[in-house]
């Protein structure tokens, strides 16, 4: 067991390596496939590249509350598409400046905020009420030797259509965490 001297707070090693456990088994697999994709053509420079974020507020062994948590997917490909008009719409806001490489990628992410007081089925007034965003990101990345700038739209759901509830009672189910109760109120 940890304990965080800032809150009182006691953490499980075992949970912690639980947690590590399943991030490499996800983990793994994207570096294998960037490696054979860099492999496959050694003339290739830049592959692209895909990765995977996970973030939670138990890895530091803090309780919930506040943002707590959420899962984003960025793919950024080699070939760069023009979908539906957007790298031309982007082209025009953020132009490319000699000696510049700009990019366009995709994300598709999720966000979960919660209260302090998990255990409650009652809606929490004093703190960070239950909620949840499930998004998609449509972007573009312009690298300059002095400065990187970032354009992006995102679209998504906010509420019990997030799935974000959901996912935050499996995913403490799997670590064996307090099970939060008040997802209905959101």
């Amino acid at each position: 067991m940890l304990y965080s001297a800032h809150n009182g707070s006691t953490f499980n090693l075992a949970s912690m390596n639980s947690c590590h456990r399943i991030l490499q088994a996800v983990a793994l697999p994207f570096a294998f496939m960037a490696t054979i994709a860099a492999a496959a053509d050694p003339a290739v420079e830049d592959v692209g590249y895909i990765a995977l974020m996970i973030e939670n507020d138990n890895f530091g062994g803090h309780p919930d509350r506040h943002y707590t948590g959420g899962l984003r997917l960025d793919w950024m490909p080699k070939r760069q598409p023009s979908v539906l008009g957007f790298a031309g719409l982007m082209q025009r806001l953020m132009p490319d400046p000699e000696g510049s490489d700009s990019r366009v990628y995709f994300s598709l992410g999720q966000d979960m905020h919660t209260p302090r007081r998990i255990r409650t089925t009652e809606l929490v007034t004093d703190d960070t009420p239950y909620a949840g965003w499930l998004y998609v990101t449509m972007g573009r990345m312009l690298n300059t030797p002095k400065y990187n700038d970032r354009f992006s739209l995102s679209l998504g759901v906010i509420g019990p259509a997030s799935l974000a509830g959901k996912l935050q009672v499996q995913w403490h189910d799997w670590f064996k965490l307090t099970t939060p109760e008040g997802w209905a109120t959101n």
